[in-house]
């Protein structure tokens, strides 16, 4: 079981083979690409979401159920969070759990994700359907160094979810579904520069 705070920032990578490549020079060791399909659940009136708390089932190579709360102080360069994780035996027990108590707003989300270990900092290289992004996490200083190693612009990070990150773009792009994946995004546009805010 982990419990503890979580401190992260994304950046999208338009060329993710050249910048695997990059990670893999810096002597980044990868530990293996996996396809995910994650379930955040809620109540039908948002009630989690309007309190910053992430409820979500992930299947991957096995089924973890995390939670993640706000911090008492939040951090406007860093994405962070309070994140608990255990393995659960069931996924779908797990899940008719969270619907017999309520959480009947389910919002799918498919991505592979290949981690890297550089330094101290874990990086997630992510495919989602709409983009790739590269996700870092460690230490607030090790995550800058790194990025800097990686020829990052840190004004192009974003600490935003991937779930916010695919509101902003339907909104741009007017979409009339909300799971994300891949078989949603066949054929569809996703101008994710469009949508980026920059921060300072």
């Amino acid at each position: 079981m982990k419990n503890d705070l979580e401190t992260e920032v994304k950046f999208y990578i338009p060329e993710p083979s050249a910048f695997r490549n990059r990670i893999l020079s810096e002597n980044g060791v990868s530990q293996g690409r996996i396809f995910e399909k994650n379930i955040l659940f809620d109540t039908p009136d948002k009630t989690l979401r309007k309190k910053g708390v992430l409820l979500r089932l992930r299947l991957a190579e096995s089924c973890i159920l995390t939670v993640k709360t706000p911090p008492e102080t939040p951090d406007p360069d860093f994405k962070v969070l309070h994140e608990i994780e255990t393995r659960i035996e069931d996924c779908e027990a797990a899940a008719r759990v969270f619907r017999t108590l309520g959480f009947t707003l389910e919002t799918p989300y498919e991505k592979y994700r290949e981690t890297f270990l550089l330094e101290k900092v874990e990086i997630c290289l992510d495919e989602m359907p709409f983009g790739v992004f590269a996700e870092l996490e460690g230490e607030k200083k090790d995550i800058r160094n790194v990025a800097h190693r990686l020829g990052l612009d840190w004004s192009l990070r974003q600490t935003l979810s991937y779930r916010a990150l695919f509101e902003l773009l339907a909104r741009h792009h007017g979409y009339g579904f909300s799971h994300i994946t891949f078989k949603a995004f066949e054929g569809m546009p996703a101008d994710v520069p469009a949508i980026l805010p920059r921060l300072a």
